[in-house]
């Protein structure tokens, strides 16, 4: 919860808004693109292997619907 707090509040002193047994916080857009930023460095790595993934398990899906 701890990471989701520091990109859900603001740098300086933090956003939120109690409402009775909930807690309302606010999003800041520019640290939402940082870690945008950041993980663009991975994508081009996980993205091909992750199609391939959902491939074999797609593949794997249609061997069993034949089998029944």
């Amino acid at each position: 919860m701890g990471l989701a707090l520091y990109f859900a509040t603001p740098p300086g002193q933090p956003f939120d808004a109690a409402g009775g047994t909930r807690r309302i916080y606010a999003v800041e857009p520019r640290r939402l693109r940082e870690v945008d930023d950041w993980l663009d460095r991975f994508r081009a790595f996980w993205l091909p292997r992750l199609d391939a993934l959902a491939t074999e398990v797609a593949r794997g899906k249609r061997k069993r619907r034949h089998r029944e």
